[in-house]
């Protein structure tokens, strides 16, 4: 399971030699060259002695956080300065116990080793000194610990079913055994928890027992606890520190995933490193927008760099409509956004966005010049009762191709909002006012569930604020009462509290959106003089930020995946999930820079 020490040099010296080169050039190079560090740790980790029984295993109670959190620090400090471990105070624990301490220098996965020991001290002791040839003291990045609290054995290798975060295994017949983050990098745990081991492997094919435990992992600063693989409540930490060292983490991942082209690396596995190569244009540009929301804050030059590949890749789908529109903008010629021969309004909203918002932070004319032919495009899809139509057409001929989305026309209206806070030309908030006008007393007048359309939101707060009318907070008012009412606040959910469930799932992105549209709303409440409204919808969205920050991947909880340090700043797709795509980043960034500037404004 261990890497060889030359191994673990040739990592250090990937870090060095890529330093200058596009972060996302980096990831593609440490992919390929962690077939290295998978290739040493294709076994699992080897238990100390010959056949140890497990019944030497005490079930005692775990040390306190505090002590864990100690001991955690200090092994760090030992791995980093090439000493013993010297602990601020004792630890008053004599159980016989099983850890497992982790070292990775972020370029690949942690290599790991047991140790068996009187007491969690010996214990780590004994796991240093096994993993310490195969470490280099000055690239340590992170270092992690696993005690051992429950282990139970396996009754059928056939029906086996993990929790992917909390179950490992050890597989008795050669002594051996694999944390659930490990078995999550080798794809041997499949998303619904089915354990699938390589065919005819006599080791892994054999697991005797499940163990689960209680980890402490640190990166030299702040330690994360965490039992049986979930963050606790207890954990949540909201301040500006936490969120502002959130959103930094974000905005480096994301301009780091851009590459030469523009494009962002749109969705991968980052525990297995598997890439998809599916694109989505509407996406992309609704990461832009996250990214430049992110740029304003910090004025960062690279992520400056970045956002003018993924514009200028954006524009290589600006393509003249080859249908003809009487009168379009006094003359100019007809161009969009499209993609595979389509136009798609969502994707031509989102570009208007993205577009518009980047004009305004780099005084580009040119970029608001076509961000104006895309708002009169959607101008041109308005009907006399104030809705969009086509949401998806041919490029050629404008042929409708019949699908619709509920949430385009709240963006195309959000978007027209922004285009009108830079040009301050009236028809772009007409237009805007109309169909929002006719979403609320057409289209959604006789619906007995409000959607939760955290785009109309968006779209209600900056109308309101330029053309305030009582439809507006009313429309408000009902989406957020029906967005309250599904939340799940209960407790007992643990970290998915904060959440809503489709199917018992707590997916990411659902509750970033949502989180989103209620932060809007309360700003729309708070400066219409509405102040139970808006303290109702932030605290709503404050549930929900702290479930977001409890899923980003941050140092302390990358340790075993692909490339850790690339990751970081991540958001998976659910707390039991490894796959991270750019609107899970874009949109649960978004809710997180809200929050934060709601509560510096309140």
């Amino acid at each position: 399971m261990r890497c060889s020490s030359s191994s673990v040099r040739s990592t250090g010296r990937l870090v060095k030699s890529t330093g200058k080169m596009a972060r996302a050039v980096r990831l593609a190079f440490g992919l390929i060259l962690c077939g290295l560090i998978a290739g040493c740790q294709s076994g699992a980790l080897p238990l100390p002695g010959n056949r140890p029984s497990l019944s030497r295993i005490d079930a005692a109670p775990i040390p306190s956080r505090d002590a864990l959190t100690d001991l955690t620090t200090a092994a760090f400090r030992a791995f980093r300065k090439n000493t013993d471990l010297q602990l601020t105070a004792p630890i008053s624990d004599d159980a016989r116990r099983l850890v497992i301490v982790s070292w990775t220098n972020g370029a690949g996965p942690a290599a790991s080793a047991p140790g068996l020991g009187r007491g969690v001290t010996e214990a780590t002791q004994n796991a240093i000194q096994a993993l310490r040839p195969d470490t280099k003291a000055e690239l340590t990045w992170g270092v992690s610990i696993d005690v051992v609290e429950a282990i139970d054995p396996i009754a059928d290798v056939k029906a086996l079913r993990l929790d992917r975060l909390a179950d490992g295994l050890i597989f008795e017949h050669r002594n051996q055994l694999l944390l659930s983050g490990q078995l999550r990098a080798r794809a041997l745990i499949s998303p619904s928890g089915r354990y699938t081991p390589p065919a005819l492997d006599r080791v892994l094919s054999r697991p005797s027992h499940r163990f689960v435990t209680t980890t402490c992992a640190s990166n030299g600063f702040g330690v994360v606890f965490r039992k049986h693989g979930r963050p606790l409540l207890i954990d949540d930490d909201l301040s500006d520190e936490r969120l502002t060292a959130a959103i930094g983490h974000s905005e480096r991942y994301l301009r780091s995933i851009v590459d030469e082209d523009g494009k962002f690396l749109y969705q991968l596995d980052v525990a297995t490193g598997r890439l998809d190569s599916d694109y989505n244009l509407a996406r992309h540009a609704g990461t832009i927008h996250a990214l430049i929301d992110l740029y304003r804050q910090s004025k960062s030059s690279e992520s400056l760099m970045a956002l003018d590949k993924a514009i200028t890749f954006l524009l290589t789908h600006y393509r003249k409509i080859e249908f003809e529109i009487p009168q379009f903008m006094g003359g100019v010629d007809p161009m969009v956004i499209a993609d595979g021969g389509q136009i798609r309004l969502a994707a031509v909203a989102l570009s208007l966005l993205a577009l518009t918002h980047f004009a305004d932070v780099a005084s580009d004319p040119a970029h608001l010049e076509s961000a104006k032919t895309l708002g009169a495009f959607i101008r041109h899809l308005q009907k006399s009762d104030g809705r969009y139509e086509p949401h998806n057409s041919t490029l050629a001929r404008g042929v409708d191709l019949g699908s619709k989305s509920p949430y385009a026309p709240g963006e195309a209206d959000f978007a027209l909002c922004r285009l009108h806070d830079v040009t301050a030309d009236p028809v772009w908030l007409d237009t805007a006012e109309a169909n929002i006008r006719y979403l609320i007393e057409t289209r959604d007048a006789l619906i007995d569930q409000q959607p939760h359309d955290h785009w109309m939101l968006y779209a209600l707060d900056r109308l309101d604020d330029k053309r305030p009318h009582r439809r507006n907070v009313t429309k408000a008012k009902l989406l957020v009462a029906s967005i309250l009412a599904a939340q799940d606040l209960r407790p007992e959910s643990g970290a998915e509290m904060g959440a809503w469930r489709s199917n018992n799932v707590a997916r990411l992105t659902p509750a970033a959106t949502r989180a989103e549209g209620l932060l809007a709303a309360a700003r729309l409440f708070k400066r219409r003089g509405e102040t139970e409204w808006a303290s109702k919808a932030a605290e709503g969205a404050k549930q929900t930020v702290a479930y977001l920050l409890r899923a980003q991947i941050i140092p302390e909880t990358s340790h075993h995946l692909r490339v850790p340090h690339s990751f970081v700043g991540g958001f998976p797709a659910s707390l039991d999930r490894d796959e991270v795509r750019i609107d899970f980043v874009q949109h649960a960034i978004a809710a997180i820079l809200a929050y934060r500037e709601w509560r510096q404004s309140n």
